[in-house]
C-alpha cells in the first residue's frame, strides 16, 4: 500500500505498476527465505485503467478526473466503475478539500446505485475523517429512516445536535420532523404537544407543515385541534380546497374568543382561493350572530358594522369582517363589500390593516366608475365623461388623504395612469400629478414627473400655443426634479438627462476602458489580480476569518478551472458573495472571467464595485458589462441597425451571459430564444443544425430575429425590443392602439410590466457598454 501511495503522489500510473518487473531487495535480506524458485501465475489487475495524475497533484487528481468523466454523461458499466474507483482513491488518499468532495460524490452515487449499508458506511467514514457536517449527517439520518432503523436515526439526530448546535438550531423544524417521524413509526405519540407551537407560528416551512400532519394522527388529540393542524398544513402546501374543508371542521376552535389571528386569516384565504364563496360567507357570518337573524332587514354591511360596536372592534372580529367583505366581493356583492371595507379602514388594528381595507374600497370604486356602474354615461358625451373623470380623480384624492404606505396603492394609481394614457387624456395625466403627486410613492412620483415632462415637450398637454422654447423650459423643470432625486429609478434619471442633453448620472463613475488608436493612456486594462495572489497579500497582513476554509475553497476553484470544470468553480466562487475580504472577490471575478465564466464573474464584480472596489480596479466595470464572445457578437452586430453595444445590451438583459439558462417560459440561451421562434428563424438562415446552448448559434439566430422585428416595426429599436420580448402580435396591437406615440411614451402605456422593464434594462446596459467599451 505504501508503494501505491508513493506512486499516486508522484503521478505514476497504477496500471504501469502492475506491468513492471518486480525488483527483488538485496540478497542479504533474503537469507531466511529458502532459495526455492517461485513460479507465480500472471497477475491480472483487479482495478481499471486510470489516467495519469496531473503534475503537482496527488491522489486528489482522480477526483477531478472522475468529475470530468461523470459529466460526459457516459453510463456504461466500465466507465461507472472507473468513476467509482477514482472517487475512492481521492477519498482515501487525496488532500482534504478534494477528499471531502470525493466522499460526498461517493455517498451521492451510493444513494442511487448501492445498498443502504454502503451509504451508511461511507457517511460514517466521512464523518470520522472530516468531522461533523450537516449534509452528511442528514444523508445518514434519512437513509436510516428509509431502512426503518428508527433507533439508529434517533441516535444520529442526537449526535448531530451535539456536534452542530448552531446548525441544529437553524434547521430545528427539519430535525424535529426526522425525530417525530422516527417516534411516529415506532408508535410513540408522546411528542405531539411539542408540535402545537406551529399552530401559532407566523410562517411555516415544509417541515413544520409535515410535522403538523404527523401530529394530527395522535390518538389523544381533540378533533378541533386535529383539524386546525390539517388546515395549516394544507394551507402551507397551497391545497386550498382541503384547507377550507378543514377550517369548516375546526369551526368551534376558529370561532373561539382566544383564537390566533393568523388562523382566521388562513381560513379566509383558503375559502377565497378554493373558490368556496358560499361556504366561506356562511363560515364568517357565524362571527356576527345578528347576520343570521336579521329580522330588521338592515343591509348586511350595516349589520356587521353595528355588531362590531362604535369603537375599535376586537381584532378577531375585524379580521373576520375583512374576509367576509372579500368573500362578498368574490360573490359579486361589491356594494356591501365597499361599505364594509371603508368602515374597516377607519377602525383597523394597524396601519397595514387600514391600508389593506382602503385598497379594496378604492379598487372597487375605481372599477365601478370605469365600468360606468354608478352613472349611465352616454358614449361620447363629453360633459358626462368629464363628470366621471372628476369622480375617479376624487376617489384617488380621498384615498390619498388616508393611506399610510403609498407604495401599497401603486398598482391602482399605475393602472389609472395607464388608462389615461391609452385614452390620450394627456391633460388628465397632469391633473393626476398635480392632485396626488405629493401623496404617491417616490417611484410613482418619478414616473408621473417624466410623463408630464414628455407630454409638455411633445405639445400634447397644457396650452398648445406655447413656443418650442417655452415647452422645453417647462418640460425641463420636470426632468430636473427627477435628476435631483438620487433615489429615483435610474432609467428615468437617464432619460431625463438625455432630454436635457446631459450625461446620465449612473455613467459618471464608469471608466472608458477602450483605448483610442495611437493613445498611450492607461485605462486600467492591466489591473487583473488573481484570487490566489490577493489572498496571499491579504494573509501577509494578518490572519483572515476562516482562512483554512478559504484556502481549501480556492484550491478547489483553481483545480476545477484547470480541469475545465468551470461551472463547478463558479458555484463555489459565488459562495464568497458578500465576503468580508473584498480583494478576494475581485480576484475571483477576474479569474472566472478569464475562463469564460462571465455570469459568475459579473455577479462577483458587481458585488465588489458596490462595496467601493471600482476606483481601485476600474476594469471590474468591464466584467459587469463584459465583451463576452466578441468575435461572435461582432458578426451579429454586423446586421444593419444593431450596433455591438445594443447587441450586448440585449444579451446581458436576456440571460446575464449564462449560455445554458432556460426561463420559466422555456426560452433558451444567451438571447433567450423560444424553440419555435428559433426554428423558424434558423430555417430562414438555412441552418441545417443548431444548438440554442451554443453561443454562436444562439447569438446568430437571436440577432437575426431582432433585426426582423426592427424591419417589421419601422426601424424603431424600442418597439423591436417590445416585440422581441412580448411577441410581434402584441406589439402590433399596441401600435394600433397608440398610433405614432414616441416610443418612451408608448412604454408607459403597456399593461405588461415585463416588456417595460425589459426595454429599460436594455437601454441602460447599452449605454453602459457604449461608454465602457466603445468610447
Amino acid at each position: 500500500m505504501l508503494v501505491v501511495l508513493l506512486l499516486i503522489s508522484t503521478g505514476v500510473s497504477i496500471v504501469k505498476l502492475a506491468a513492471q518487473e518486480i525488483i527483488p531487495p538485496p540478497e542479504e535480506t533474503l537469507t531466511s527465505i529458502p532459495e526455492v524458485p517461485l513460479e507465480l501465475p500472471p497477475v491480472e489487475p483487479d482495478f481499471p485503467s486510470l489516467p495519469f495524475a496531473a503534475e503537482g497533484l496527488g491522489a486528489e487528481a482522480w477526483y477531478y478526473e472522475a468529475k470530468k468523466l461523470e459529466q460526459t454523461g457516459t453510463k456504461d458499466v466500465e466507465s461507472e466503475q472507473v468513476v467509482d474507483f477514482m472517487y475512492r482513491l481521492a477519498f482515501q488518499f487525496g488532500e482534504k478539500a478534494a477528499a471531502k468532495e470525493a466522499g460526498r460524490a461517493l455517498i451521492g452515487r451510493a444513494k442511487k446505485t448501492a445498498g443502504s449499508s454502503e451509504v451508511q458506511a461511507l457517511s460514517s467514514l466521512w464523518l470520522e475523517y472530516f468531522g461533523a457536517d450537516w449534509d452528511v449527517y442528514r444523508t445518514l439520518i434519512t437513509d436510516r429512516l428509509e431502512t426503518k432503523d428508527y433507533e439508529a436515526a434517533l441516535k444520529a439526530i442526537a449526535d448531530l445536535r451535539l456536534a452542530l448546535p448552531s446548525t441544529a438550531k437553524l434547521k430545528a423544524s427539519e430535525l424535529s420532523f426526522y425525530e417525530y417521524s422516527s417516534l411516529f413509526s415506532m408508535g410513540d405519540f408522546s411528542w405531539w404537544t411539542k408540535a402545537l407551537p406551529y399552530l401559532k407560528q407566523t410562517t411555516l416551512d415544509s417541515w413544520a407543515g409535515q410535522t403538523l400532519r404527523l401530529a394530527s394522527f395522535a390518538p389523544d388529540m381533540d378533533e378541533a385541534t386535529r383539524h386546525l393542524c390539517l388546515m395549516r398544513a394544507a394551507y402551507r402546501d397551497k391545497e386550498y380546497t382541503e384547507a377550507a374543508e378543514e377550517a369548516s371542521k375546526a369551526s368551534s376552535a376558529l370561532h373561539d374568543a382566544g383564537v390566533a389571528r393568523l388562523l382566521i386569516s388562513e381560513a379566509g384565504k383558503s375559502f377565497i382561493n378554493a373558490g368556496a364563496k358560499d361556504a366561506g360567507i356562511a363560515f364568517f357570518m357565524e362571527y356576527f350572530p345578528e347576520l343570521l337573524d336579521n329580522a330588521a332587514g338592515e343591509a348586511a354591511a350595516d349589520t356587521v358594522i353595528a355588531s362590531m360596536g362604535a369603537d375599535k372592534p376586537e381584532e378577531r372580529l375585524w379580521v373576520a369582517a375583512y374576509y367576509l367583505a372579500r368573500l362578498w366581493l368574490s360573490a359579486g356583492r361589491s356594494q356591501d363589500a365597499a361599505i364594509l371595507f371603508l368602515d374597516l379602514s377607519e377602525r383597523a388594528p394597524s396601519d397595514g390593516d387600514a391600508d389593506g381595507a382602503l385598497w379594496y374600497w378604492l379598487d372597487i370604486t375605481m372599477r365601478r366608475l370605469t365600468a360606468d356602474d354608478i352613472m349611465n354615461f352616454e358614449a361620447g358625451a363629453e360633459s358626462e365623461a368629464g363628470a366621471r373623470r372628476s369622480l375617479e380623480l376624487g376617489a384617488l384624492v380621498e384615498a390619498s388623504l388616508h393611506w399610510k404606505n403609498p407604495a401599497y396603492f401603486d398598482d391602482i394609481v399605475e393602472s389609472y395612469d395607464r388608462l389615461l394614457l391609452k385614452e390620450k387624456s394627456w391633460d388628465d395625466v397632469l391633473s393626476l400629478f398635480i392632485l396626488i403627486g405629493e401623496k404617491v410613492s417616490p417611484g410613482m412620483r418619478t414616473r408621473l414627473l417624466y410623463q408630464c415632462g414628455r407630454l409638455v415637450e411633445e405639445n400634447m398637454a397644457l396650452a398648445r400655443d406655447r413656443t418650442e422654447e417655452e415647452r422645453a423650459e417647462l418640460a425641463g423643470e420636470y426632468f430636473r426634479k427627477i435628476l435631483e432625486n438620487k433615489d429615483a429609478e435610474e432609467y428615468y434619471r437617464t432619460m431625463s438627462a438625455w432630454r436635457l442633453r446631459l450625461t446620465p448620472p449612473y455613467l459618471a463613475n464608469m471608466p472608458a476602458l477602450s483605448k483610442p488608436a495611437g493613445s498611450d493612456v492607461d485605462n486600467g486594462a492591466a489591473a487583473r489580480p488573481s484570487a490566489a495572489a490577493l489572498l496571499a497579500a491579504s494573509a501577509a497582513a494578518g490572519p483572515a476569518p476562516n482562512g483554512n476554509g478559504t484556502q481549501a475553497s480556492l484550491s478547489l476553484i483553481r483545480n476545477y478551472l484547470n480541469y475545465d470544470l468551470d461551472e463547478m468553480a463558479s458555484a463555489i466562487a459565488l459562495n464568497f458573495l458578500g465576503s468580508v475580504d473584498r480583494a478576494l472577490i475581485v480576484g475571483l471575478a477576474f479569474d472566472l472571467s478569464a475562463e469564460g465564466q462571465h455570469n459568475a464573474a459579473l455577479r462577483l464584480a458587481r458585488d465588489a464595485v458596490n462595496r467601493g472596489a471600482g476606483s481601485q480596479y476600474p476594469e471590474l466595470y468591464g466584467l459587469i458589462y463584459p465583451k463576452a464572445w466578441n468575435d461572435i457578437v461582432a458578426v451579429g452586430a454586423a446586421i444593419p441597425g444593431i450596433p455591438e453595444a445594443l447587441a450586448y445590451g440585449i444579451i446581458r438583459s436576456e440571460s446575464v451571459f449564462d449560455p445554458k439558462v432556460v426561463s420559466y417560459a422555456g426560452a433558451v440561451g444567451l438571447a433567450q430564444l423560444m424553440p419555435a421562434t428559433a426554428a423558424e428563424t434558423a430555417r430562414g438562415l438555412k441552418m441545417a443544425g443548431y444548438s440554442l446552448t451554443d453561443p454562436a448559434d444562439n447569438i446568430r439566430i437571436g440577432m437575426t430575429y431582432y433585426s426582423y422585428m426592427m424591419g417589421r416595426f419601422g426601424g424603431k429599436p424600442m418597439r423591436a425590443m417590445f416585440a422581441y420580448n412580448a411577441g410581434p402580435s402584441r406589439m402590433m396591437a399596441w401600435a394600433k392602439e397608440s398610433g405614432e406615440l414616441a416610443d418612451d411614451i408608448l412604454l408607459e402605456t403597456l399593461h405588461l410590466a415585463q416588456p417595460r422593464q425589459y426595454a429599460k434594462n436594455i437601454i441602460q446596459a447599452s449605454l453602459a457598454y457604449g461608454k465602457i467599451h466603445y468610447g
